[in-house]
């Protein structure tokens, strides 16, 4: 493709306003400050984030059984590597 020619580029005059628009920038690698889309969470995310919160509390609820049918007041397990659970 053949780069344009000096006479393709209008030429404004002195004095004259060179016609901006809204969402519009001079520089190619300015950002554009209005967001093109909603930065709101759709259903898809929300469903996610509640299988998130329902794997924590069910994994805190099971941990919570097993620690407290296992061991008795004061006793503590070793898990792996450096974790341990102590039953206070």
């Amino acid at each position: 493709m053949a780069e344009p020619g000096p006479d393709h580029f209008q030429r404004i005059e002195p004095g004259a306003r060179a016609d901006v628009r809204v969402g519009s920038s001079t520089n190619a690698l300015a950002p554009v400050s209005v967001a093109e889309r909603s930065l709101a969470a759709r259903p898809r995310q929300w469903v996610g984030l509640a299988a998130v919160v329902i794997a924590a509390i069910a994994g805190d609820q099971l941990t919570k059984h097993v620690v407290t049918s296992r061991l008795g007041l004061d006793q503590s397990s070793h898990v792996v590597g450096p974790l341990a659970i102590h039953r206070v």
